[in-house]
């Protein structure tokens, strides 16, 4: 937008000298009229030259990665202020996706972000004790592995068995297909670590959410409508309802009710 108010800017600049030299014959007025036409002619070369090697397009993505980043920043602060009224005194494990080589660096900041905005919003009240990330498979015959392989019933009873001293586990991967099959679910009550999820499916979830086993769930608030032009509100409980819901116990029935269909029927899971 600079770039173009410049241009205008030296096109009124060269048609006002180059009237000076035409109308009063001033001297100088021909090459100032040609000096601004050079410097009219550089930015509009540059402008023409940012937009073909791809920099605009480059900074929108950044813009929008940015805002996206501030989202996230907004939903864990909420969660974890959630969770530091909830569960107090806890000691949670996070798990994570697969650290792969060549991983992108806003995979990076994301989850950053993330271990930041809890530890901000838990105020020593819980401790972030440990992340531990998926293991990801060697690729056969060329070809990447599929998260299913990766995050299994399997998977999430050992991490669970190797980190027996957490109390409560926030999954930032939600569960696994084959969740239903975890040993997790059979643990005694006392035993059994907390858990709370974020980025998966709540579709069979019901039951689990209203008996205990899961304690609470971020799921996208599928009203909401996305404008990556839209500002994020500075508002940390504004940004939050924006973009997501916080599911529970307490309120599962209500969500479900204004949310057809985002819970089974009774009989379908």
């Amino acid at each position: 937008m600079f770039g173009y108010a410049l241009m205008i800017i030296f096109a009124i600049g060269m048609y006002w000298a180059n009237r000076q030299y035409k109308t009063k014959g001033v001297a100088w007025g021909r090459p100032v009229a040609g000096l601004f036409g050079v410097l009219a002619l550089v930015i509009a070369l540059s402008r023409i030259l940012y937009d073909l090697t791809g920099c605009e397009k480059d900074k929108r993505q950044s813009a929008i990665l940015g805002k996206e980043l501030r989202y996230t920043d907004a939903q864990f602060q909420y969660l974890g202020d959630y969770m530091k009224r909830k569960f107090a005194k806890h000691d949670v494990l996070l798990i994570a996706s697969p650290k792969t080589a060549g991983s992108n660096e806003y995979a990076d900041d994301r989850l950053n972000t993330i271990k930041g905005a809890l530890k901000d919003a838990f105020d020593g009240r819980l401790t972030l004790s440990r992340t531990v990330h998926l293991k990801a498979p060697e690729n056969q015959d060329g070809m990447p592995p599929m998260f299913e392989m990766m995050f299994t019933a399997e998977a999430f009873d050992e991490i669970v068995a190797d980190n027996s001293d957490a109390t409560l586990i926030l999954s930032l991967v939600g569960l696994p297909m084959n969740w239903k099959e975890m040993e997790f679910w059979q643990m005694e009550d006392g035993k059994r670590p907390k858990l709370v999820i974020t980025n998966g499916q709540v579709f069979e979830l019901y039951d689990p959410i209203i008996q205990g086993y899961v304690n609470a769930v971020v799921h996208y608030n599928p009203s909401s409508e996305y404008n990556f032009q839209d500002s994020v509100p500075a508002d940390v409980t504004e940004a939050f309802e924006k973009r997501y819901l916080l599911i529970d116990a307490d309120n599962i029935a209500k969500i479900a009710s204004e949310n057809e269909g985002m819970f089974a029927s009774q009989g379908e899971d």
